[in-house]
């Protein structure tokens, strides 16, 4: 069989065929957690080493995103190919790919050996800085760990709820430390109990991929659900740090537990309500955290516009002028939308 490899595709190639690795796989639930599922996000590479961002849409994850699974290869095919995102990039590229209810997934059968097990694009810790604003892409980073915390809970402004996170410290090669922040589900479900010998005391390499830069006393790395970590990588970079650390030991906190579970905010139990209902109640009786009531759109108000160009000098609705709009009281062009 025949696959395109992942540069050759285009919008117009509706037949490709690709054998791809699936690097990484995530679930994408807003800004918190706790959010309705809005995709399942992939990194796929081919086997010549290009990767490629891939998207599940929420009302497809249930069918195609149990199709997939982390470090399995497949052939994919009838799926759409579309400009790639400008903002929060796992990879770079400018293209990505959609999976639709057309979409199919196979294992591949007998595929080479070249797939690479690891994507990623290191930045150095010196620049991670100058990216906090551009939040044009993830950043990946590698490091010797240094020091792991245990588990708590913050309070993040804006959010009911209390968030779990974990701080892990990384070093260069020139001594300089990171810290990077895991979140939620990656602060639980980080250990190094499995590659850490108390005994031997050998430093762990870590790479991380997937995370985002941040300012908040110091310049640091926020982990979330599009983080993933490996730990002493086969990678060419880790050699340098092999010859470094060869001789050395380095004396690492395991940290446990807390003895009583870290509690986060558990949402509310909304009773759900009829139309009918809601109207014949007194709507002083509604409870704090209101009721549920699933509506059909039946019909939409066209008679009166929800929207209109506004003058951002005066406010009055603006008129079309060409290929944009124009406001007669203060001559002026330039507008926004109320």
């Amino acid at each position: 069989m025949d696959y395109t490899l992942l540069p050759d595709l285009t919008t117009y190639k509706k037949h490709a065929i690709i054998q791809v690795h699936v690097s990484r796989k995530w679930s994408f639930h807003g800004a918190t957690e706790n959010g309705p599922l809005q995709h399942i996000d992939m990194v796929l590479s081919d086997c010549k080493g290009n990767s490629i961002y891939a998207e599940i849409p929420a009302n497809l994850a249930e069918e195609k995103g149990a199709l997939i699974e982390t470090n399995q290869i497949y052939d994919i095919s009838r799926f759409r190919v579309t400009a790639a995102k400008t903002a929060y990039k796992p990879i770079d590229g400018d293209k990505m790919i959609q999976f639709t209810t057309y979409t199919i997934i196979k294992p591949a059968s007998n595929p080479p050996p070249t797939f690479p097990l690891y994507m990623y694009q290191l930045t150095p810790f010196d620049e991670i800085e100058s990216q906090i604003q551009h939040k044009t892409k993830f950043l990946d980073v590698l490091g010797t760990i240094t020091e792991v915390t245990a588990l708590k809970t913050v309070h993040i402004q804006g959010q009911l709820s209390p968030t779990i996170i974990r701080d892990v410290m990384i070093e260069d090669l020139s001594r300089k430390t990171l810290k990077i922040t895991l979140w939620a589900k990656r602060a639980t479900s980080f250990t190094i109990q499995d590659v850490y010998d108390p005994v031997s005391k050998k430093p762990i390499l870590a790479l991380f991929v997937g995370c985002l830069p941040k300012f908040y006393k110091g310049v640091y790395l926020s982990g979330g659900a599009a983080c993933h970590w490996y730990f002493n990588p086969t990678i060419p970079e880790a050699e340098a740090y092999q010859n470094r650390c060869g001789g050395e030991t380095i004396q690492l906190h395991l940290p446990t537990q807390p003895k009583h579970a870290l509690q986060t905010f558990q949402p509310p139990t909304i009773e759900h309500k009829t139309l009918e209902q809601l109207l014949t109640m007194n709507p002083y009786d509604y409870p704090d955290t209101g009721y549920e009531c699933t509506v059909t759109i039946t019909e939409i108000d066209t008679s009166n516009t929800w929207w209109y160009p506004s003058c951002t000098k005066c406010g009055r609705k603006t008129t079309p002028h060409n290929t944009a709009y124009y406001c007669d009281w203060c001559k002026w062009d330039g507008y926004k939308f109320k």
